[in-house]
């Protein structure tokens, strides 16, 4: 301060001067590029280097606490900041789109915090149907057909995650007894050659709807057991006519009887008199 007498005469003063300071949100301050994978992809890292600031990090010392808040969809097994990178491991045979949210927090007071929402695509990849287990046998009896339900026999986890379907075609057949096999839903449905018996395969396989169409073939043991057919009479003798007190008289048999088992099971024929007739 000056006064106006000549001389002019000054005196000072000093003034302590605080100014506050008041914490600042943090806010992003760069852009990942979405995230693009395919089904049951490796795990994924990315680097958050630069996404997020705070200007109190120069001026106050603040610091920044990096955390995933939330996702969505089903696509994650797990996620989590590590290092100042994200890492994301992919749930098994998912796919679709999904975010992840990353939050920073800042060391301040109050506690303050900013939000930034990465997109996630996981494509689908089409998966191969299974086998679940050992196919069902079929067993039926000579001249009958016979069925059997493979509910059940195969799968596909792409019938839950994409909404895919199995078709079902007979795709081999190797028997000495079948004229034929057919499918209707899931039922093995076969015909057999008459007196034939015997054992063999039919082979089943799956076709999925997906892109490009994959396919699992199973193998079904089918059995036609044998039944006993009674031999027949094929031929005929012509009567004989012998003179009292004859000598004997012998009498060729062969191809008076027959048995469709003879050709198909090796079955044998023994021949016995079973009635004699005379004059009382």
């Amino acid at each position: 301060a000056s006064d106006t007498s000549m001389p002019a005469l000054t005196a000072s003063a000093t003034i302590n001067v605080t100014v506050n300071n008041i914490n600042d949100a943090p806010y992003v301050s760069g852009a990942l590029a979405p995230v693009v994978v395919d089904e049951d992809a490796a795990s994924s890292t990315i680097s958050l280097a630069g996404l997020f600031d705070d200007v109190d990090i120069a001026t106050a010392g603040d610091s920044l606490d990096l955390a995933v808040v939330a996702t969505t969809g089903t696509l994650f097994s797990s996620a989590s900041v590590t290092g100042g990178n994200l890492v994301l491991d992919y749930a098994a045979n998912q796919n679709g789109s999904g975010t992840v949210t990353i939050r920073a927090t800042d060391s301040g007071t109050p506690v303050m915090s900013v939000d930034y929402a990465l997109g996630v695509t996981v494509n689908p990849v089409n998966d191969q149907p299974v086998v679940t287990g050992p196919a069902p046998a079929l067993v039926t009896d000579e001249d009958m057909g016979g069925s059997v339900s493979f509910a059940g026999l195969f799968d596909d986890v792409d019938i839950a995650t994409n909404a895919d379907s199995l078709s079902y075609a007979i795709t081999g057949s190797s028997h000495p007894a079948l004229s034929g096999a057919s499918i209707a839903g899931t039922t093995l449905s076969v015909t057999v050659l008459p007196n034939m018996t015997g054992t063999g395969t039919v082979d089943i396989t799956a076709t999925d709807t997906g892109t490009p169409e994959l396919s699992v073939t199973a193998t079904f043991n089918v059995t036609v057991n044998s039944v006993n057919d009674a031999p027949t009479v094929v031929g005929s003798i012509a009567p004989i006519l012998v003179d009292e007190d004859a000598s004997a008289t012998s009498v060729s048999l062969l191809g008076l009887f027959d048995d469709i088992d003879i050709a198909t099971v090796g079955d044998t024929l023994s021949l016995s008199v079973s009635d004699v007739s005379a004059p009382g």
